[in-house]
């Protein structure tokens, strides 16, 4: 289903950029992630470290269609392979291009300080991301059915495809980054 926007949408706030932050350590309870994002948003990075990093990850969840299973094999075939970097959201007359253009165009012109561009765009991030990246970062459970072999490629059992550009907002908002647009070819093993 397409999304909708209903309103502007305004930059990320301390307290936004923050939760962002605090929710990419796998398995934080939703109390030590309230204390986190207080934490930051006071200004105590340090305090939030310690919140964030406290927890233990859950048990991996065993048996077949896990990549750390005994009988793991890299499923990107010749196919898959042969379609990396085609960049279809770069080709000036691709539709996933026309509409990428049309969101940069609306946020540079609807958000933006002293004439420049609130939100940076990023659209030439490798697809070859490390599991860390695509899941824990972003706080998918290490049960996740997402991770199972027949939804995300992998390469190795540290290294995927990505399945979002979300995985690539960590790495951004690390590099100082508070506004920006990410766009790329994603992978999944989708059936329509």
């Amino acid at each position: 289903m397409p999304a909708r926007l209903v309103r502007p949408v305004q930059a990320p706030s301390v307290r936004t950029v923050a939760s962002c932050i605090c929710s990419a350590v796998p398995r934080v309870s939703s109390q030590t992630s309230k204390r986190c994002v207080r934490a930051v948003a006071a200004g105590s990075s340090s305090a939030a470290r310690q919140l964030s990093t406290s927890t233990t990850a859950a048990p991996l969840p065993q048996g077949a269609g896990w990549p750390w299973s005994a009988n793991f094999a890299s499923n990107v075939t010749p196919r898959v392979q042969s379609l990396v970097g085609r960049n279809l959201h770069l080709h000036p007359s691709h539709p996933l291009n026309i509409m990428k253009t049309k969101i940069e165009r609306y946020f540079a012109q609807t958000f933006a300080e002293s004439g420049q561009p609130v939100f940076r765009t990023f659209d030439s991030m490798n697809p070859k991301v490390t599991v860390v990246q695509n899941f824990d970062q972003l706080n998918v459970p290490r049960d996740h059915v997402s991770r199972r072999l027949n939804d995300t490629f992998y390469f190795d059992r540290e290294t995927v495809l990505r399945t979002h550009t979300s995985a690539h907002q960590t790495e951004l908002m690390r590099a100082g980054h508070r506004a920006f647009l990410a766009t790329g070819d994603c992978y999944r093993r989708d059936e329509v």
